[in-house]
């Protein structure tokens, strides 16, 4: 058996209650906006995942938060992500502390033997997805948003996706405290 799985930064509830109402505005442009308690980053996208190896996954996590301070990680502005511009997001700044996570956390999976998707890290927070492409009202949406929020990251969480019809349910299945 499964389970599709990724591993996440997660988001302060005061941020989260901020990032929901600028998703809500991306419903008005025809995107799906993300529902409050879906928000974080993702450091890591593994996808279907053998139950056998949840513990491996943890262990990677463990390993590469070990020793870890606190970090703060500021969100800021709005843009569209993709040649196709489907995905509409928030950027993710720490000076390098979350790339360097990701990077510590890649090198934890690959030593276990755990693939993770390939694409290169981008720390940002999702708010939408768009159906179709960007049109010129969703283009001049991107320009004129201003967002912009800062906490303390503090806990690294191994999830479980699991997709419904009306969207995806994030089972948390281990939580990592840094220091």
């Amino acid at each position: 058996m499964t389970k599709r799985l990724f591993i996440a930064v997660e988001i302060d509830p005061r941020v989260k209650a901020a990032l929901a109402v600028k998703s809500a505005e991306t419903k008005n442009l025809g995107a799906k906006p993300v529902s409050e308690e879906c928000f974080h980053i993702t450091l890591a996208f593994l996808g279907d995942t053998d139950e056998e190896r949840i513990a491996d996954v943890a262990s990677s996590v463990e390993a590469a938060t070990g020793g870890l301070r606190k970090f703060e990680v500021r969100l800021r502005g709005v843009a569209l992500m993709s040649r196709e511009a489907r995905v509409i997001y928030t950027e993710a700044e720490s000076g390098g502390c979350l790339e360097d996570l990701a990077k510590r956390l890649s090198d934890e999976l690959s030593a276990r033997g755990i693939e993770k998707d390939k694409k290169p890290f981008r720390a940002h927070v999702t708010l939408g997805r768009l159906r179709r492409g960007a049109t010129a009202e969703v283009r001049e949406y991107v320009r004129e948003a201003r967002f912009s929020e800062t906490f303390t990251a503090e806990f690294v969480t191994v999830f479980e996706s699991i997709l419904t019809p009306k969207g995806p349910i994030y089972e948390p299945l281990a939580t990592f405290k840094l220091m």
